[in-house]
């Protein structure tokens, strides 16, 4: 977890230092929890712009009470336009040099803002950074920690595959958002690794070690229809990227990524996740038959498998079935 940096600000003045935009749509069951995570930072130098998305539920109402305590809270609320468009409005509105992002179903560490900005402030060449994120159950229990690379030289190795961010703890130099021209909407699902590819070609990114958020698993996150978009955002976006189009292979490999991080996700999460699960290392073994090596990414993912069985304590015999089966598809492999 986060420690303070000493010396930190504990008041601001009327221009905040850092902007947080939180786009939220009917997120009424963990928005207070969000907000107060941020109102518990160690940075006092910031506001919350929160952009209700036209939410049908009591967001706006929860927001808006939270707002009368506290007057570093701002509420938009305008007509349902998606995602990328609420996150615009925010960055947009901020007054401060640096802005953050926090998803409402989320938290933030007490010191996310703090260390993150004097990162920057020592690291003029850094555009956003991050940090690792605790995964945690929709009641709060952790169960997982998602490393990011540290280095902007392992952030921009990721990029080619990956998302080397995690979105709900960035935090962005204001003026690189504007020159970038922040979030476009024709990349659903992967927005943010739309904005990655584009601040990489001028900018470092980077992560903090440390554990600077909660990233909570639940009902409306890994969905397998939903793997299958971002994953074909993702392969568009890398492709427009590099000045080409994407081919069938390429959305494939993404769809391997990501089934294998959602199905070893699902797996740790508990019993609730077993269909989640199921589903991404089915969509996992079907992408594998449309990528250039189709023996070796089955293979891939038959160790994978074999590997998380034995770190969760999987029954022996299931275990040993994909362990034949792994060495089976690495005969496969190689003949092929």
């Amino acid at each position: 977890m986060l420690e303070p940096v000493r010396g930190g600000s504990s008041e601001g003045p009327a221009t905040p230092r850092v902007s947080v935009v939180m786009a939220v749509c009917d997120g009424e069951r963990f928005v207070a929890e969000a907000i107060e995570s941020l109102r518990s930072q160690t940075l006092r130098d910031f506001e919350l712009i929160v952009v209700d998305d036209g939410s049908t539920d009591s967001t706006p109402r929860i927001v808006a009470a939270l707002a009368a305590e506290d007057d570093r809270i701002l509420l938009q609320v305008r007509p349902h336009l998606g995602y990328p468009a609420a996150l615009n409005a925010g960055w947009q509105a901020a007054r401060g040099e640096y802005v953050g992002i926090l998803d409402a179903d989320d938290l933030a560490e007490p010191a996310r803002l703090e260390r993150q900005l004097h990162h920057l402030k020592r690291n003029p060449e850094v555009g956003v950074v991050g940090g690792a994120l605790l995964l945690v159950t929709a009641d709060g229990r952790p169960f997982y920690i998602a490393a990011y690379p540290v280095s902007p030289a392992e952030a921009r190795e990721a990029l080619k595959s990956r998302s080397p961010l995690g979105h709900t703890a960035a935090l962005a130099r204001r003026s690189v958002l504007e020159e970038v021209g922040g979030y476009r909407t024709m990349f659903p699902l992967a927005e943010d690794y739309d904005l990655w590819l584009r601040i990489s070609a001028r900018y470092a990114v980077a992560n903090l070690p440390d554990i600077v958020g909660r990233y909570r698993i639940h009902g409306g996150n890994g969905s397998i229809v939903g793997i299958r978009q971002q994953a074909e955002s993702m392969a568009a976006a890398r492709a427009e990227a590099a000045g080409a189009r994407p081919d069938d292979t390429e959305i494939a490999q993404a769809e391997v990524e990501l089934a294998l991080w959602w199905a070893q996700i699902a797996a740790r999460a508990g019993d609730g996740w077993r269909q989640v699960e199921k589903g991404a290392w089915q969509l996992a073994g079907a992408a594998s038959r449309r990528t250039t090596d189709p023996a070796g990414t089955r293979a891939r993912i038959a160790r994978a498998r074999a590997r998380l069985d034995t770190q969760l304590g999987r029954r022996t015999r299931v275990l040993a079935r994909r362990l034949v089966q792994d060495l089976k598809l690495q005969g496969e492999g190689l003949r092929s």
